[in-house]
């Protein structure tokens, strides 16, 4: 090991020689003295050292035949500290051989730690393919291949960060997709290496998409037949290595109720499945602020029997219709986060009965009224008809907007907030592609 080679090596020694899984040490490899160091955690030396001596054993040169060996399986020689100590992160394998001034840095073999393709997690799969994404980028983009066999499929990847560098990958089809936003988003990627993007909220913003928007900038799903969809429909899909989530975007007001694997449904059902989602929508928006409305501002409208009716429900309840709605609907709230976070054995069985015993509970002690308990069930169904979990979520957070409204002004209230809701829509665009375009093509061509 010369000078250079030698300091080299001693500063990977001083960066990474305090971690428990780094081993360095002298050993023979086919037949040369040399010093080797690599991560434990992330390399297989024994399969390594055999797989080098099966290559060796076919190279007709016995004097020196490391070097080409290593070299022909992808290695390269490096002397800068900071990037052979990269790539020991990334689990590769420094070689030191004597008398050389560049280490050799090569891919060895690996011990299993990527979860095997399976189904979906998060996501309920009807009518088609079951291979969901795992935590490995390289995984994903071979998932993607099998599943869109097109030659204009373009698949890139970039190295991002300082503190946790992992690769992000976009996907496209260039004679589908909008190049404009294409070429936004490559320049976002090229000129971020210094930013962080190891989870979504820092991907965002590399991305330079709105950090605080009520509505999402992209949909995701773990699906492989789902993302080829959006591929397919013109969409820009990032991935991030460790993630076993896509991205898609830009998004439009369609997402909300078109899941892309509805195609693979006939024509009517299809069509059916999407007229219940958009019904759902306006349900989970609305239903709430117009029980309110009505109510406390606008009884005038109910015939006379529904009118009693209600306000026979109503009697010995203490608190105004807000508060009571208030009240139900972040309880509910608290019931679909506990649900998401219980563990699966148990969590639906506890919301449950959790949910029966204290709806029961909270109308015979009359704190809210029987109608409500229906208004607020029927409402929380609803939303969860809606495509994309980051939809429902944002319907969930619209619903209280309309429901202010409504307790100002009642059912007038609900029309200025119907129209705030729809100017404010009309404003939102990703990299210029409005989100109230019902086909991302024609937005993508203007």
């Amino acid at each position: 090991m010369n000078c250079a080679s030698s300091q080299a090596f001693e500063q990977v020694d001083q960066c990474l020689g305090k971690n428990a899984d780094f081993v360095s040490l002298r050993t023979v490899l086919l037949g040369q003295n040399v010093q080797v160091c690599y991560l434990d955690s992330l390399v297989d030396y024994m399969k390594t050292t055999e797989a080098l001596h099966q290559l060796g054993s076919t190279s007709s040169d016995t004097d020196d035949m490391l070097s080409p060996v290593l070299l022909s399986i992808g290695g390269t020689r490096k002397t800068a500290a900071d990037t052979m100590i990269q790539d020991l992160l990334d689990g590769k394998m420094a070689v030191f051989l004597h008398g050389d001034i560049e280490p050799i840095l090569f891919d060895p073999a690996h011990p299993s730690l990527l979860r095997s393709i399976a189904e979906p997690q998060a996501e309920n799969v009807l009518q088609s393919s079951f291979d969901a994404f795992t935590e490995n980028l390289s995984t994903n983009m071979g998932l993607l291949r099998k599943q869109l066999k097109n030659e204009h499929l373009v698949m890139k990847t970039y190295l991002i960060g300082v503190d946790n560098p992992c690769n992000v990958g976009l996907f496209y089809m260039d004679d589908k997709a909008n190049m404009n936003v294409i070429q936004q988003m490559v320049t976002l990627l090229e000129n971020s290496k210094k930013k962080e993007a190891y989870n979504i909220q820092q991907l965002t913003q590399v991305l330079e998409l709105p950090l605080y928007s009520i509505v999402p900038p992209f949909i995701s799903t773990e699906l492989t037949a789902e993302t080829m969809l959006n591929l397919l429909d013109g969409k820009a899909v990032v991935m991030v290595d460790h993630l076993p989530i896509a991205l898609a975007l830009p998004v439009i007001i369609t997402d909300f109720w078109a899941v892309k694997t509805d195609s693979n449904q006939p024509i009517l059902f299809m069509l059916f499945f999407r007229f219940i989602r958009i019904v759902g929508f306006h349900v989970a928006l609305l239903m709430p602020a117009l029980y309110v409305a009505i109510v406390s501002v606008n009884p005038e409208v109910l015939r006379i029997e529904l009118a009693l009716s209600i306000a026979k429900s109503r009697m010995g309840v203490p608190y105004p219709a807000l508060v009571e709605v208030l009240l139900m609907l972040i309880i509910m709230e608290m019931v679909i986060e506990a649900t998401i976070r219980l563990p699966k054995s148990i969590g639906p069985t506890i919301t449950m009965i959790g949910g029966i015993i204290l709806g029961q509970a909270i109308v015979q002690a009359q704190l809210v009224s029987n109608l409500l308990i229906i208004i607020v069930a029927a409402t929380m169904i609803a939303n969860l008809t809606l495509a994309g979990f980051q939809n429902t979520v944002s319907i969930r957070m619209l619903k209280y907007v309309i429901l202010f409204f409504g307790s100002l002004y009642g059912v007038v209230g609900i029309a200025i907030g119907l129209t705030w809701l729809g100017l404010f829509l009309s404003g939102i665009t990703t990299y210029r592609v409005p989100f109230l375009s019902f086909s991302l093509k024609k937005s993508g061509s203007e």
